[in-house]
């Protein structure tokens, strides 16, 4: 799994994470990221932050890419 801070390269949060997850695996949670003027809203399915990825629920079934979400 790829965990993408869907934020723009100047500031400087980390790029992205990599995880060897085994297929049909829970994946566990990262630490959130922080961000100057925004607050960490969980991780998305996708960079417009539609599809909230639960932890607890969701197994990866595939190469994943999770991104942060803002508000």
């Amino acid at each position: 799994a790829v965990f993408d801070p869907n934020a723009s390269a100047e500031e400087a949060l980390p790029v992205r994470e990599y995880v060897n997850v085994e297929q049909g695996s829970l994946i566990l949670e990262p630490e959130a990221l922080k961000r100057e003027g925004y607050a960490f809203d969980g991780w998305y399915l996708e960079p417009e932050c539609e599809n909230l990825w639960n932890f607890g629920k969701h197994v990866v079934n595939s190469d994943l890419t999770l991104y942060a979400g803002w508000t």
